[in-house]
């Protein structure tokens, strides 16, 4: 059973896997709160391909200089006895106790040279498919007189596994699009389209669809759970998420296609906010706070079950907001208050 400290570290983690735009700025916060979630003076996190197996595509150490991950791929992986979980990737935790009996510790290259060089002695560690054939590891260590990890500590590093790889599909797919929009794409987009595989990675996608990922700083890494959700779902499965932005918000159609591996589609549209109609409405009628965001949203394309995802209601809670706002502002449905805040805009 979790202590309420642990659940509140695990909720804090969550968080932590959504902010920042590159790999690096993620797994800074997430090796912090793991740390006091899990506490161990080193924390590492790198993603490798198999068929690259000496070169590492992303590090981020605490605790230790980070060239220990360089040198670790390159000399001493072989040597790990922890090594092959990486290429399974079960996304489970494990211990490098489990592999390696503490009496026959420091007899190979990899206990007995790398981890000895800063008294090493435990690592729990996890490892993700994070899609294209890349591996993702994550690992805190604690040295020479510190315990080995315990059963509970194994149990939240279980827990807190979803919300890791979800950080590092996000964070890689953010870089891929980000550096895509060097080039020059219509600054006037409205629609766009992308396919991602159903590990949440990116396939490819058209100039349109860079301006409006890329410039609107739209947060993309929902789109990389649906992808995610759809590869278990039948050819031609379809969902349909919002993703606000300053500028407006993206409605995303994804649709799941055939063959093999199985892709996702997503087509971008991009849905302006209403304007200073709005802001006339909210005070000529005098809409609450919440029924502001709901008629903001609804003005601006969404349904009652996209609204409900996105503020965290339930559609019954959402339509009650919308009546609400009806009544005070004497119209009968979205259309009629769509026309007034458009008279309200002239």
């Amino acid at each position: 059973m979790l202590e309420w400290d642990q659940v509140g570290a695990l909720v804090q983690l969550a968080r932590d896997a959504r902010s920042g735009r590159t790999f690096a700025d993620r797994f800074a916060e997430l090796g912090e709160g793991l740390r006091r979630a899990v506490p161990g003076p080193v924390f590492s996190a790198m993603v490798i391909a198999p068929q690259a197996p000496q070169s590492l595509l992303r590090c981020e150490m605490h605790g230790r200089d980070p060239a220990t991950l360089e040198a670790y791929v390159r000399h001493y992986r072989p040597y790990d006895p922890m090594g092959k979980t990486i290429m399974e990737a079960r996304g489970c935790a494990v211990l490098l106790s489990d592999y390696l009996p503490q009496r026959e510790f420091g007899r190979d290259p990899f206990s007995g040279e790398l981890l000895e060089v800063d008294q090493t002695r435990h690592i729990a560690g996890l490892a993700f498919d994070i899609g294209q054939g890349r591996r993702l590891a994550v690992t805190i260590q604690r040295r020479r007189g510190e315990p080995d990890f315990s059963q509970a500590e194994r149990r939240l590093l279980d827990l807190v596994a979803p919300d890791l790889a979800g950080a590092a599909k996000g964070a890689l797919l953010h870089e891929e699009i980000d550096a895509l929009a060097q080039s020059e794409a219509p600054a006037d987009a409205r629609t766009g389209a992308l396919v991602l595989d159903t590990c949440g990675s990116l396939v490819g996608l058209d100039a349109s669809a860079r301006e409006l990922l890329a410039r609107r700083n739209a947060a993309i890494d929902a789109l990389c759970a649906d992808a995610r959700a759809l590869a278990g779902a039948e050819v031609g499965a379809t969902c349909e998420r919002f993703l606000p932005g300053e500028e407006g918000s993206l409605r995303c159609r994804l649709s799941r296609g055939a063959g093999q591996p199985a892709q996702v589609l997503v087509l971008l549209e991009l849905v302006e906010p209403p304007g200073d109609g709005f802001a006339r409405l909210v005070e000529r009628v005098r809409l609450s706070p919440r029924e502001q965001q709901v008629v903001r949203l609804a003005l601006s394309g969404w349904g009652n079950h996209g609204i409900a995802h996105q503020l965290e209601l339930s559609p019954g809670t959402v339509a009650v907001y919308l009546q609400r706002a009806y009544r005070k502002a004497k119209v009968r449905n979205r259309k009629e208050l769509l026309g007034l805040v458009q008279r309200l805009s002239r």
